[in-house]
């Protein structure tokens, strides 16, 4: 199996305890190194009853067809998967292979204005995506500056299904 499918294995009880499983693979070695089919039945597998999103990729400086990777997750989505359209948020007017908005720090990883998009982007998604039993928030979300990562809550109780 590629890097990807083995990232899923290594995070099986997280993804067995997940209400929603978000996946954020294909930018390192798109699709040769990130199969999307092994990647989504093997986390239906683990959890056939988690709702997944799968984040495409996007950057100037990322290695090979960014486009045709995006081109094959959205094929192939239907009931599998969301597909949170990051490409579009860096690139509006392309394809993903341009970052007019400096949402990239090195033209691949985001920076931290592209982390907080990001997540927003993320808990956007899955919040319009589920069903909330309260006013209270789907989740709780932050950047964490110090490693430049985003840090994402899902709160169990109501994150959509």
């Amino acid at each position: 199996p590629g890097p990807g499918k083995t990232a899923i294995v290594a995070d099986e009880a997280k993804v067995k305890a997940a209400n929603a499983v978000i996946i954020a693979l294909g930018t390192n070695g798109l699709e040769a190194s990130n199969p999307i089919d092994e990647i989504s039945a093997e986390v239906k597998r683990i959890n056939p009853n988690a709702k997944m999103y799968w984040i495409n990729v996007a950057g100037p400086n990322v290695p090979g067809d960014v486009s045709a990777f995006n081109a094959s997750l959205s094929q192939k989505a239907g009931t599998n998967y969301s597909i949170i359209d990051w490409a579009k948020t860096v690139d509006p007017n392309g394809n993903g292979k341009s970052d007019p908005n400096g949402l990239l720090g090195d033209g691949i990883h985001p920076n931290q204005a592209g982390y907080t998009t990001l997540v927003n982007q993320v808990v956007d998604q899955i919040s319009s995506g589920g069903t909330q039993t309260n006013s209270e928030p789907a989740c709780v979300c932050s950047t964490d500056a110090s490693a430049n990562q985003p840090v994402i809550v899902l709160d169990p109780g109501h994150a959509g299904s």
